[in-house]
């Protein structure tokens, strides 16, 4: 789904998938992409045969989800031993948070203020 909306997939940590769009390559209409992606994962978590494969095991699958835009600084990062490509910054920041915090609103999906607006 990531990549189908124009992402890169950044990294797996733990269960969480960190995704990117718009570095390295600039991607028009990034925001709308990324909250687009959001919606199509959590109506994939919903739909059959992959919800009630978890049910069968006496698990309910519900996503968290956190979109947030902003300047990030992209590249590889890391020592002379081991380097990763990621990206870093408040944006980053704000998408873990906002993920976080929809599990306190009880939704799947929050988006940061720059996304909304880009959405509207």
């Amino acid at each position: 789904l990531v990549m189908a909306h124009g992402g890169i997939i950044d990294r797996f940590i733990g269960d969480c998938i960190m995704s990117v769009w718009g570095a390295p390559f600039k991607v028009p209409r990034h925001e709308l992409l990324g909250a687009l992606c959001a919606l199509a994962f959590a109506r994939e978590t919903e739909r059959d045969p992959l919800r009630q494969s978890f049910l069968d095991f006496g698990f309910s699958l519900f996503v968290r989800i956190g979109v947030s835009s902003g300047v990030v600084l992209a590249g590889n990062i890391g020592s002379s031993d081991r380097k990763a490509y990621t990206v870093l910054g408040e944006a980053v920041q704000t998408a873990n948070a906002l993920e976080a915090y929809s599990k306190v609103w009880g939704t799947h999906t929050l988006v940061g203020e720059e996304v909304a607006r880009a959405c509207a």
